[in-house]
């Protein structure tokens, strides 16, 4: 008898950074670190996928200027964990630690809410509080996976972070795309719809959010599927309002 074992998931941190002597107006950026991530199996890669693809973000636009000038992406994974919440909390110090004029997790954001972003002081967290919660409130697509991320945070330096997406928030996105929901909950084609604008809102893709992403966050626990109309045997198709609007789009 062959005994077949799974191997539990892995979670790790990522960071891309300018190549060895890439140089861009003038000014050496080597190992400058441009992007900080977070993810499982391939995450690493996906962005490079994202930047041929023609994706117009911040970092796929960096990306693609390190490869016209006959570069690679200096990428590496600087923490793993079997824990996620470990990895999340560890994602938001080294967004701290390497915040500046060149990572793209910021630069976004403060380019759309120039108002809101406040100048870094200094690489202390707690000290950087207001500027982490700009962050996670107006770019959760990029660094935040919903309730246990927040939680995370709250729990382990006290920063009090508001959901992205209040109750106020998802009825006014929910008007905006004609969507009326029945007992809170949304069919299949109603949820592709929800995702598909979040992902060209908060990651300006312009693309439908697949079924299969979908899917995977149901298989992975992040989205639980209810029988639809509650008759028995039905496929199980509807979905809550609430866990639509915290599911991470990354």
């Amino acid at each position: 008898m062959v005994l077949k074992f799974k191997a539990p998931p892995t979670w790790y941190n990522y960071t891309y950074a300018y190549p060895d002597g890439y140089i861009e107006d003038g000014i050496d950026l080597t190992d400058i670190v441009f992007y900080v991530g977070k993810g499982t199996k391939g995450r690493i890669d996906q962005h490079e996928k994202e930047a041929q693809k023609g994706c117009d973000c911040q970092k796929c636009q960096v990306i693609r200027r390190i490869w016209e000038k006959g570069f690679p992406v200096k990428k590496r994974i600087v923490f793993e964990t079997l824990v996620e919440s470990d990895a999340l909390t560890r994602e938001m110090e080294l967004i701290a630690k390497h915040s500046g004029k060149h990572l793209t997790n910021i630069i976004g954001i403060r380019t759309r809410f120039p108002n809101i972003i406040q100048k870094k002081q200094n690489t202390s967290l707690k000290q950087n509080a207001p500027l982490l919660t700009s962050i996670v409130k107006l770019n959760s697509g990029s660094l935040i996976n919903a309730p246990r991320y927040l939680e995370g945070l709250e729990a382990s330096y006290g920063i009090s972070i508001p959901p992205p997406y209040t109750a106020i928030k998802r009825h006014e996105i929910l008007k905006l795309l004609s969507i009326k929901p029945i007992d809170g909950k949304l069919t299949r084609a109603e949820t592709i719809c929800i995702l598909t604008w979040r992902l060209r809102e908060e990651k300006n893709i312009n693309r439908e959010y697949r079924v299969k992403d979908l899917m995977r966050h149901v298989q992975q626990g992040r989205l639980k599927a209810y029988a639809r109309y509650n008759k028995e045997n039905s496929h199980k198709t509807l979905y809550t309002v609430k866990e639509i609007f915290d599911l991470p789009i990354a």
